[in-house]
């Protein structure tokens, strides 16, 4: 699928030429992460069984570690390799967050190490433990390599020490320290749509760099520049429903009266001939959500953006203490499925942001019956997106509010035209 030129060209206009300086050079706060708390946590996972070596990897360049000479011990290199996991549990799809996902890399390509054969991994071969800001990046040319599940074991024939290449850096960096480890930020996603996600994440970083403002001022200013960006689309998205609306308001009495005189063959023939008089086809209401489908890879790409951007990490906004974290008020003393033990207000606010925006859905020019059935979609949706949307950092609710209550004024802004 190929983006739409308008849209990354506006994109990049917002970034103007900061991209190349946030992609090389880690924030500040990335930095005191690498040399606080993973400074210990690593040393301890490259450390043999009776504690016979440390070795600080938390620099931004690949590191030697030595593992002396013993029996042909296996060294493990486990998930908790990698700060924040298991720190705070994430429910319902938001669990993406609580697993480390281990990859292969080989000239470039990256894939998942579940789906590498044991036997086709090779000694050059780099091994990647990806959390959610930092990635653990190592090898052993002379070392035998195993997995179980995400855990990566290495081992060396008895009196052969095993020697390790190695790096843990927040993985924005990675591209800085390795040039073919540019993909592995989102190495989760196609690379076209990874790609499409350091865009954005640059951009926001660069806002916030320009305008020196808030991180929750910077994405409010954020969703307004796409909502703009994206005003082609949704202008169009409009006119096509208002269509879909003019037919379907002259339809519906005539395929009631069809449905209640005619059965079987004859009603089929009927409402086909009923939507030929109109130049439409059955499926002529697929249009509008065709031209919606255009904004699906975009917030992919923005969730996947905003779910591991390191500069939320212990920010507050307005009453949330943590963006990077569901925003509580206060806590069940139980979980419940899905969602969670977490009382959370802002996926309240977000529902209601959509319960607005349809109980504001008016035309006259409409039947009553097409009015009731698309309030009636948005209610579903409200409460889908409720259900989905909870157990998420609060950044991303955030904004998913913010996208509601722009969506309700743009669709004030853009009454239908008469009939």
């Amino acid at each position: 699928m190929k983006l739409p030129g308008w849209l990354i060209i506006g994109l990049s206009l917002l970034v103007g030429l900061a991209p190349s300086a946030v992609t090389a050079q880690p924030t500040q706060s990335a930095e005191m992460r690498c040399t606080g708390e993973l400074d210990a946590v690593v040393a301890a996972v490259f450390a043999a069984a009776d504690q016979r070596t440390t070795r600080d990897l938390c620099r931004p360049e690949v590191q030697q570690v030595s593992i002396p000479a013993g029996d042909g011990e296996l060294i493990k290199i486990k998930p908790d390799a990698l700060p924040k996991v298991g720190a705070i549990q994430f429910y319902g799809l938001a669990g993406f967050y609580n697993v480390v996902q281990a990859y292969r890399m080989r000239d470039g390509e990256v894939e998942p190490l579940s789906s590498v054969a044991p036997d086709a991994l090779r000694p050059s071969d780099w091994i990647v433990l990806s959390g959610r800001y930092d990635a653990l990046v190592l090898r052993s040319p002379g070392a035998e390599m195993s997995f179980t599940g995400e855990t990566v074991g290495f081992s060396s024939p008895a009196g052969t020490p095993l020697v390790f290449e190695a790096v843990v850096a927040p993985k924005r960096s990675l591209a800085a320290i390795h040039p073919e480890w540019d993909n592995l930020e989102f190495a989760h996603l196609w690379n076209w749509l990874g790609a499409l996600a350091g865009l954005i994440e640059q951009t926001i970083v660069a806002l916030h760099e320009m305008t020196g403002l808030s991180w929750g001022i910077t994405i409010l200013l954020f969703a307004v520049a796409l909502k703009i960006i994206l005003l082609p689309t949704s202008l169009l998205t409009v006119r096509l429903q208002q269509s879909v609306d003019r037919h379907q308001s002259i339809l519906a009495p005539q395929l009631a009266e069809i449905k209640a005189n005619y059965k079987g063959e004859e009603a089929h023939n009927r409402i086909m001939a009923a939507h030929k008089a109109l130049g439409i086809t059955p499926f002529y209401t697929l249009k509008p959500m065709l031209v919606t489908a255009i904004h699906i890879p975009i917030l992919v790409a923005l969730f996947a953006a905003l779910g591991e951007m390191s500069e939320f990490d212990g920010v507050s906004f307005l009453w949330i203490d943590d963006l990077s974290l569901p925003d509580t008020v206060g806590t069940l003393e139980f979980a419940l499925p899905g969602l969670g033990d977490r009382i959370s207000l802002l996926p309240f606010v977000m529902t209601a942001a959509t319960v607005a925006s349809a109980l504001l859905v008016r035309d006259p020019s409409v039947h009553a019956d097409v009015l009731k059935s698309r309030k009636r979609n948005l209610y579903f949706m409200a409460a889908g997106f409720f259900l989905l949307f909870y157990p998420f950092p609060a950044v991303m609710v955030y904004y998913f509010t913010l996208a509601n209550i722009l969506h309700t004024v743009f669709q004030q802004f853009s009454k239908p035209s008469p009939s």
